[in-house]
């Protein structure tokens, strides 16, 4: 890695334009720390962070918990950012992973179909660092369905149950054949999900409410400053089942909240005891309820997820509320 890196920095001075360089390693954490530097060596700009990835599965055959089927809800997923965090050396740049071409995908994994793919990539684009999206999540593709005379993955040839095939269909491109991906003669090596169309690129573009929609819309929000350099601060940090943090600069920012929890039971998340002068939602990636928003009472479900601008604010006392909807009584 050291050797690369040296290769990489030469280049980079012949050309005047910096190379980025990023490892893979399945390894513990404290070994992972060790490809951003090694005995005073600069190595990769950062070593991919599966924490994420992991901690809601990575086995085939179950739900947000991969095969064990435990559902990795807002405080699964904390804990595996600050794990990541805690680790990393002084200065060191993060990155996180939701999906790739090894594991189930993400809509798949995060049981039922699709419900938590905006609000999960809202976290994914939102936490400081570089996120990295794997083909397809930002649609919310699922997972083939395929017969093992169909898998062509040498793994799942032979062990059909730990074929990666499912998570590596096609794109889906348009409402044409093969969903877009090829207008050749020959059908792609592996088929197009079933149902592609409501699914396609196409077809969501021309959605204001997509799926598609939200992700380019928080990846547009993420250019802000308190994105790319701001203060990362949890919120709520004993609360399981809703995912809150702060990402500001000074006293003004940003609020992000996302209900990830294997529950039914509605929410209502209050802003009122925030401490700050101003807030106003500038994304929102709820179900049902939408254009509610008051600042004592987001009504919120299993998957849904909002932004919210925030000025003159005291992150260092921010204090956020949650009630259950039916009864009111503060959890």
């Amino acid at each position: 890695m050291a050797e690369w890196r040296l290769v990489l920095d030469e280049v980079a001075g012949a050309t005047g334009r910096r190379r980025l360089l990023v490892a893979e390693a399945y390894s513990d954490l404290p070994a992972l720390m060790r490809y951003y530097s090694w005995r005073g060596k600069a190595l990769a700009d950062f070593p991919f962070n599966f924490g994420l990835l992991t901690a809601s599965g990575t086995e085939r055959g179950g739900g947000g918990g991969g095969g064990s089927g435990r559902f990795c809800n807002a405080a699964c997923l904390r804990t595996a950012a600050q794990r990541f965090l805690n680790a990393a050396p002084e200065g060191a740049w993060p990155n996180w992973v939701l999906g790739n071409h090894d594991n189930s995908r993400l809509s798949t994994r995060f049981p039922p179909e699709g419900r938590f793919v905006r609000a999960l990539n809202t976290l994914l684009l939102t936490l400081p660092g570089t996120p990295t999206c794997y083909y397809g999540d930002e649609l919310g593709m699922s997972d083939l369905q395929l017969l093992p005379e169909q898998m062509v993955d040498p793994l799942g040839r032979r062990f059909p149950e730990q074929s990666r095939d499912p998570a590596r269909g096609p794109m889906l491109w348009s409402e044409g054949p093969q969903a877009g991906f090829t207008d050749g003669p020959s059908p792609p090596w592996l088929p197009v999900e079933s149902g592609f169309g409501a699914k396609c690129v196409a077809r969501q573009l021309r959605m204001p409410n997509s799926t598609l929609a939200a992700f380019q819309a928080v990846a547009e929000l993420r250019r802000q400053r308190e994105f790319l350099d701001g203060e990362l601060r949890f919120l709520m940090e004993t609360e399981a089942e809703l995912l809150a943090y702060w990402r500001g600069l000074g006293d003004s920012g940003y609020i992000v909240a996302m209900y990830i929890s294997a529950n039914t039971e509605p929410l209502v998340l209050d802003l009122s005891a925030s401490g700050c002068r101003s807030l106003s939602l500038v994304a929102d990636f709820r179900a049902a309820n939408r254009n509610d928003f008051s600042v004592s009472g987001v009504a919120m479900q299993p998957g849904d997820a909002i932004i919210a601008k925030a000025a003159d604010c005291k992150p260092d006392q921010l204090e956020l509320r949650v009630f259950q909807r039916s009864r009111r009584e503060e959890l």
